[in-house]
């Protein structure tokens, strides 16, 4: 799992800060992926996380900022949801 999975994932759930993503992926490891998996796609996040220098209490939205990525609404169900997705932030109308 990356990180921009996770913090997707924990915007959609209200989650704030990049310690909670973690801890909401964790917990729900078991029906995220395949129990043989589950080490793997954890490892990979928090290499990740460590990648990024990223601490526990860092807001995501300030993460998404950082990594050069903005939140946006492909359909007005996810906006109705508040389910973003993340894309690459546009510079001079190119992402």
């Amino acid at each position: 799992m990356n990180i921009e999975s996770a913090i997707t994932i924990g915007k959609g759930c209200g989650l704030k800060t990049v310690g909670e993503c973690f801890e909401n992926i964790r917990c729900h490891s078991m029906s995220l992926f395949k129990y043989s998996e589950i080490s793997n796609e954890l490892q990979e996040l928090v290499d990740e996380i460590e990648k990024y220098n990223l601490k526990p209490t860092q807001e995501i939205d300030k993460v998404v900022d950082s990594l050069g990525l903005e939140w946006y609404y492909d359909t007005e169900e996810d906006r109705k949801y508040n389910a973003p997705k993340l894309r690459r932030k546009e510079i001079n109308g190119t992402t």
